[in-house]
């Protein structure tokens, strides 16, 4: 192989582990086998990862300890939603959390994978949220982990 061709090789493979397209108008970062981020001009945050299931558990108990997690630090869980990722279940939770005076929102959505978990999540000022909820959505429903 012609050596000029090996080093994008390699990034391309780099990547292999995840797919994650960031949200419509939202800028992307360069992504590795087990992140992917990306910012919108109004704030907000996407990322995608891909972490170690320690405890190897399914997906009741991350939906539970989640959900338990959220509301232990202060977030309002006003939808939570199923979803399927490459045929397999995944939970996903909307939150809202108020710090001093200012609203902000969040969605974050799992899935246990064999050794690993796919974590989903975006999260800024309510009022940018509510301009890409859609697109979120979008995004969220074309996660996948190859």
């Amino acid at each position: 192989m012609n050596a000029k061709f090996l080093l994008p090789t390699i990034l391309l493979c780099g990547c292999a582990g995840l797919k994650a397209p960031p949200p419509a108008g939202f800028a992307s970062f360069p992504a590795t086998s087990e992140t992917s981020v990306a910012l919108s001009p109004d704030d907000l945050v996407w990322r995608v990862r891909l972490l170690e299931d320690q405890p190897v558990a399914d997906l009741a108990f991350w939906k539970s300890s989640l959900r338990h997690h959220l509301e232990q630090h202060g977030h309002l869980v006003v939808d939570s939603f199923p979803l399927r990722w490459e045929g397999l279940p995944a939970a996903g939770y909307e939150t809202r959390l108020t710090v001093e005076g200012r609203e902000s929102s969040y969605m974050v959505a799992t899935s246990p994978r064999k050794d690993k978990i796919l974590v989903a999540e975006a999260g800024g000022p309510s009022s940018s949220f509510s301009r890409h909820r859609s697109a979120l959505r979008i995004a969220l429903d074309s996660v996948r982990a190859r």
